[in-house]
């Protein structure tokens, strides 16, 4: 009870801040953004000013959203970004912008997360039907305990923490990266400076709540382990 109790309230808060972004990119997708640039050309600018002409900006709507791959160079931006001229889509635009900076001088978390973001892409998928099988095999099988059940699934669970623990202290980062760079450009002059920056802020707090829900999932299969363990 005490776990559920927990999960919940974990919950709520996830979903509180969830709702918070979505309100807060919502409404700054209302106003043009100080550069009277698309995302596309935000992103090409801030690129530009640091050097780097060999990324490709990219909308890529059948794929992720908004994210850098460092692997073939490339900046892949939702469609309403890519396109937008609003603060919403400039704040993302140069978010995503920082992650290639966070590349180009060797940040050290970079190829941990990106090296993992394929493991837990499939980890995220197969999550709940893993466990729906184990639950299964615990009932027809008297020497599959649910001791092995939880320890499977905590493991599972470990590398998703594992992940947003790597991710919740990059995204940060990029999003300094972004507003460093903006404080140096004609929206420092401007009221969107701090649009931007809270848009950014609570973009970056949907990682604490993940991270917080994951370590809460791993810390109940772990209990539930070492209950089944001692009580042999």
């Amino acid at each position: 009870m005490m776990y559920l109790s927990i999960l919940l309230i974990a919950t709520a808060f996830g979903m509180y801040i969830q709702s918070k972004l979505k309100e807060k990119l919502g409404f700054y997708a209302r106003f043009p953004n100080a550069f009277g640039l698309s995302g596309k050309e935000v992103a090409e600018r801030m690129l530009a000013e640091h050097g780097l002409t060999d990324i490709r900006v990219m909308s890529l709507p059948d794929r992720l959203r908004d994210h850098y791959n460092p692997q073939d160079k490339t900046l892949n931006l939702s469609p309403e970004v890519y396109g937008g001229r609003s603060i919403s889509a400039a704040a993302v635009a140069a978010h995503e912008c920082g992650h290639v900076l966070q590349d180009v001088n060797d940040y050290p978390w970079l190829p941990i997360r990106s090296a993992l973001a394929p493991i837990v892409s499939s980890v995220s998928r197969v999550l709940s039907l893993v466990l729906i099988i184990l639950v299964v095999i615990a009932i027809f099988s008297p020497h599959f305990t649910a001791g092995m059940a939880a320890l499977i699934v905590g493991m599972a669970q470990c590398v998703l923490f594992l992940f947003t623990l790597i991710t919740l202290p990059m995204e940060y980062d990029a999003s300094r990266r972004a507003l460093d760079w903006m404080k140096g450009t004609e929206l420092n002059r401007s009221e969107q400076l701090h649009m931007t920056e809270e848009a950014m802020r609570w973009a970056s707090r949907t990682y604490i709540m993940l991270s917080l829900t994951a370590v809460i999932h791993f810390v109940y299969y772990l209990n539930i382990f070492q209950t089944s363990t001692s009580s042999r």
